[in-house]
């Protein structure tokens, strides 16, 4: 029988003419590979165990067995690997299996029924062929079932390790989120805290000032009256000292003593006019230093409430400019966080304004 080359998944059979004893059989299975495989045809090489020019050539059921699992495998015996591995199973396999028992005895060939022996032992050989085809058939698919489960195995371990690594690096992100929320709101409370000590700190340094100020003011208004009193007590001893020296210093003082003594009493009387009049000049300077207080102290209580209000402002103003820019942020896909007045800003703030009290208290007095 001649045989042609054919390729089946990748694999080339040689070309040659052989003949083949077992021309009924061959024909037989190629018939049935062509009603199954319509576009595969299979044809055999010689018996096992024939031997030609290039060797020992295989059994052309174990070829057709590796055509089969070659064909059944698919991509996977695509690779020169996998053929040699299908090659190497199917001898395996062949070379375990039970051999075919003789079934042409002398006794019926010398009695003239060679011919059905003959006939006979060719359809026990095809029947045994094609179970243990059967045979072999069933293990593969067996084989073949736990690797695709073995595969499918691996494929869901390598899903489940794949998932369980996202799942734990979207739970790290979510608590590396966490964790720098948690830091912009302690360093958020923290702004907060340290604005509110200083507003309390420059409210205790107003009153502080305002309480001194005061202090002062009262101090100079007591100081200014004891040295107007004390000059006008030396005043009255020194003239009364003189008056009493210019009359017992000559004769004349008798006379002039009348004279002085007139002259005193209309001095006493010009003094307690006086006094009446330094009562009401003491009175006016009362009510004077009392409006000169009450102005001074407006025009504090303006300066301090207009540097209030110029702080407010420009605190407000810093706080609108940082929401423009939290904004602009938001907008650009930045990570969503509060702006906080920076310690450069606060500090260049607080230097401007004590400044700025610096060189209006001296005014002010």
């Amino acid at each position: 029988m001649a045989w042609l080359s054919a390729v089946v998944g990748k694999t080339q059979f040689r070309e040659g003419k052989e003949s083949c004893k077992y021309q009924e059989k061959c024909y037989m299975v190629v018939c049935w590979q062509q009603q199954r495989v319509k576009k595969v045809r299979v044809v055999y090489s010689l018996p096992f165990g024939r031997r030609t020019a290039g060797g020992m050539l295989m059994d052309p059921m174990a070829q057709e067995l590796i055509v089969r699992m070659r064909l059944k495998f698919g991509d996977a015996a695509a690779t020169l690997t996998g053929q040699e591995i299908i090659s190497r199973e199917v001898m395996q396999y062949v070379a375990v299996a039970p051999s075919r028992p003789p079934q042409t005895k002398v006794g019926a060939l010398d009695s003239g029924k060679s011919k059905n022996g003959l006939a006979a032992a060719k359809r026990s050989e095809t029947s045994d062929e094609w179970l243990a085809l059967l045979k072999y058939d069933m293990a593969i698919g067996s084989y073949k079932e736990r690797l695709e489960a073995e595969a499918a195995r691996a494929r869901q371990l390598t899903l489940k390790q794949q998932l369980e690594a996202q799942i734990a690096e979207n739970e790290r992100l979510k608590q590396l989120e966490r964790e720098q929320e948690d830091a912009y709101f302690r360093q958020e409370q923290a702004a907060l805290r340290k604005a509110e000590d200083e507003e309390a700190a420059r409210q205790r340094l107003r009153r502080e000032i305002m309480v001194k100020v005061k202090e002062e003011r009262i101090n100079q208004m007591g100081e200014r009256m004891a040295r107007r009193e004390a000059e006008l007590a030396r005043k009255r001893a020194e003239e009364a000292l003189e008056a009493a020296r210019t009359a017992y210093d000559t004769a004349e003082d008798l006379r002039r003593e009348e004279a002085h003594r007139v002259a005193a009493k209309l001095v006493l009387r010009d003094f307690l006019m006086e006094n009446e009049v330094n009562k009401a000049i003491k009175e006016e300077a009362k009510k004077q230093q009392w409006v000169e207080d009450a102005a001074f102290q407006r025009k504090w209580e303006a300066i301090l409430n207009k540097q209030e209000a110029d702080r407010k402002e420009q605190m407000d103003r810093i706080k609108r400019h940082q929401a423009m820019l939290q904004d602009a942020a938001d907008r650009q896909g930045e990570a969503r966080r509060r702006w906080l007045d920076t310690p450069l800003v606060e500090r260049y703030y607080k230097q401007r304004e004590d400044e700025r009290a610096a060189e209006e208290v001296p005014e002010a007095f």
